[in-house]
């Protein structure tokens, strides 16, 4: 059957390409495929039970000897329904990659809150806080971006994006 999927977000790891992207009311959904063959995708799991759960953005946090140990962290949209699509927070979960070769065994963490609307600027509009990227350069800092509200972009300069403790701060 045709499904409807939304804001996808990518990784290579090993020689599988795994896509995780919103299906209507459905959460978060890992579809996974070759790299010999991109566009053969076969749905591995729901990552994110919830409906309202979107624009997921996954960083692939890898041991900095490039062995394939290490974690997925997946930061998402979480819509509150109950408010029509008005408000929303950022959530983040995380899975160590899989030790089986088919990499199938995924172990999520329970959903935790990165970041709520709480300043004036988040609520303009709406009360959202939205589609999380984060950055990192070569020497390893990086830049957590979200939007807010209608406004556009703010962006907080982390010595680690990843420590999941982001500035409120925002200049």
């Amino acid at each position: 059957s045709l499904r409807l999927l939304g804001d996808p977000a990518v990784l290579v790891i090993g020689d599988t390409i795994h896509l995780w992207g919103n299906e209507v009311f459905h959460g978060i959904i890992h579809y996974t495929a070759p790299l010999s063959d991109p566009f053969n995708f076969t749905k591995l799991e729901t990552s994110v039970h919830m409906p309202g759960a979107v624009r997921a953005f996954a960083v692939l946090d890898q041991m900095t000897d490039g062995s394939t140990s290490g974690s997925v962290v997946l930061y998402y949209e979480q819509y509150e329904l109950r408010t029509r699509e008005q408000s929303s927070k950022l959530v983040w979960l995380e899975s160590p990659l899989p030790s089986d070769t088919d990499c199938t065994d995924w172990s999520w963490s329970r959903p935790t809150t990165a970041l709520e609307p709480e300043l004036e600027w988040e609520m303009i509009g709406t009360k959202r806080v939205g589609n999380a990227f984060v950055y990192q350069d070569s020497s390893g800092g990086g830049e957590y971006h979200h939007l807010a509200g209608a406004a556009l972009d703010c962006a907080a300069d982390e010595n680690d994006p990843l420590d999941h403790t982001h500035a409120r701060d925002h200049t």
